[in-house]
């Protein structure tokens, strides 16, 4: 096992902690558990890809992510936010 230094928001890090209570166990665990199994989803998604010309695919398996269909900037990572951070999904 190597050791990474990874930066966590605040939110995240408190849904950690709050589990980690819960269940009695510790945040680098769980952190550990879910980087190990996002690994076994992407390998699995790696051995079925299609031919395809889209550089987000694994991303858009894995968690959604979003590709614009039209060439203007946009930010969507500020509208993301606002939907998953809104209090609505809290």
């Amino acid at each position: 096992m190597n050791r990474y230094q990874i930066y966590l928001n605040p939110q995240s890090v408190a849904v950690f902690d709050e589990l980690g209570e819960e269940v009695n166990v510790s945040r680098s665990k769980i952190i550990r558990l879910m980087v190990e199994h996002g690994a076994e989803i992407v390998s699995k998604l790696i051995s079925k890809k299609k031919k395809t010309q889209d550089n987000y695919y694994y991303l858009n398996k894995l968690c959604g992510f979003i590709k614009s269909k039209n060439k203007r900037k946009t930010n969507i990572a500020q509208t993301v936010d606002e939907i998953v951070y809104s209090k609505e999904n809290l």
